[in-house]
């Protein structure tokens, strides 16, 4: 079982989906998960997604003036959720990171708070209901332009790892702690600058721990230490022009796990490692991408697979999630089952072009097996057209309409609406008949 959180939009309002696999990836299904959206049109940047016992939690930025960081917690078994917004004012648009390898329902989480312009620092929370409520506020030294953070807890214990980058100091730091956030012990990792950008910490121990970043000037880099960081070494991929690009790494079942996009070509490669100097050799890659893709993201699901995502431009430019599931394991065949997530809502789109002169494209999204209707009627409320009215399975659909009525008759320069009626859910827009 696994869980893929988004942006998209619903019923054109900004929104964030929440997507259940309970086969590894290869199918995704709505399950009780509707998502959330903003009907003022703010929109919602997604910041992280993390799974505890009972709960999924998504951490997000209301991209409004102030700046405000967002959970929204939801229940495993479905219903509605519950929302907390943290009462720091932000300057700018901050990041939140959250714990991820829950084996309860303690989730913690470490955001960026700019108090003052471009002066920012990090501040810590922790729940242990699962991200419905959050306490224990800890914030990180002022003056230090802190930002990026990554947060990691050993499951099962009060050790509490957090990175970020130091701009003021020009370094990354790492911040410890063994009391579940009430203290913490702080250093600066050595030979490290501030193009070490958007840290991903993963924890093997409390000896070994390995930090993949940025560096400068195009690359990634693994930082690591196997002696608790008294000593730090570095390991790069053989690879550049990866600024920025999207990373994700993880550790499970005595194996490292990590995912890059790179650029020139624009892939997404993935690597399982015992060491992180293992990362220094050539990574397998998914070709089967579009001209773009971006953000790669990583699950581990279970034994030895586990989940690649990413955005794809491949449908006509029209952005879309895709996930591949692999099995990572040296000497076993890879399964290569690539599934896109499809939109999470069912949902109605604009009919194209409009106003219409002979014919226009209409395309809905059914999130599961649905009878559907789709009838259009005139201002009057007169129904002049039935184009569907059938069994229809998930998935997004299209149909193109010449624009007459049930007696095959061309229709007369006017306004119409055509409505989408698929189980419970009901969506009514517009067009503009002009011959």
């Amino acid at each position: 079982i696994a869980y893929c959180a988004f942006e998209g939009y619903y019923n054109d309002y900004p929104a964030i989906m929440i997507y259940k696999t309970t086969d590894g990836g290869r199918h995704w299904g709505p399950d009780a998960f509707a998502g959330i959206y903003n009907s003022n049109g703010i929109s919602l940047i997604l910041c992280d997604i993390a799974v505890t016992t009972d709960r999924v939690c998504i951490s997000y930025v209301r991209n409004s003036s102030p700046y405000k960081i967002c959970t929204y917690s939801v229940p495993k078994t479905g219903g509605n959720g519950d929302f907390y917004e943290f009462p720091q004012n932000n300057d700018h648009k901050p990041i939140a990171s959250l714990s991820k390898k829950c084996y309860d329902n303690t989730l913690d989480i470490a955001f960026e708070y700019f108090y003052s312009g471009w002066d920012g620092c990090i501040v810590y929370y922790n729940s242990s209901d699962g991200g419905i409520t959050w306490l224990n506020e800890y914030s990180f030294a002022l003056g230090e332009e802190h930002y990026e953070p990554s947060i990691y807890r050993r499951p099962g214990t009060n050790d509490i790892y957090l990175v970020y980058v130091a701009y003021a100091l020009n370094t990354l730091k790492l911040s410890r702690s063994s009391n579940g956030g009430a203290s913490w012990d702080t250093q600066t990792i050595p030979n490290t600058d501030a193009d070490h950008g958007w840290p991903i910490i993963s924890v093997k121990s409390p000896s070994e721990i390995v930090i993949l970043s940025n560096y400068s000037p195009s690359s990634l880099v693994f930082t690591w230490t196997t002696n608790g960081g008294s000593t730090w070494n570095k390991t790069f991929p053989p690879y550049t022009n990866m600024t920025e690009c999207g990373r994700d790494i993880c550790y499970k079942a005595n194996k490292y796990r990590a995912a890059i996009e790179t650029w020139n070509p624009n892939v997404i490669r993935y690597k399982t490692a015992n060491h992180p100097d293992e990362f220094s050799s050539s990574w397998n890659s998914i070709n089967d991408v579009a001209s773009y893709v971006a953000f790669a993201s990583l699950g581990y699901v279970s034994g030895h697979g586990a989940l690649v995502c990413w955005w794809d431009n491949r449908e006509g430019g029209i952005g879309k999630v895709f996930c591949d599931a692999e099995n990572w394991e040296p000497g076993v065949e890879e399964n290569n089952q690539q599934t896109g997530i499809l939109p999470k809502l069912f949902s109605l789109n604009k009919n194209y072009p409009n106003p219409v002169n002979s014919n226009t494209v209409i395309e809905y999204t059914l999130t599961e097996n649905s009878k559907v209707y789709l009838k259009v009627f005139d201002t009057s409320g007169k129904l002049v057209s039935i184009l569907v009215n059938e069994v229809q399975k998930s998935g997004t659909h299209q149909l193109t309409w010449d624009i007459r009525d049930i007696t095959r008759k061309q229709l007369p320069n006017g306004v119409y609406f055509y409505r989408l009626t698929a189980g419970d859910y009901t969506e009514t827009r517009k067009m503009v008949v002009v011959r």
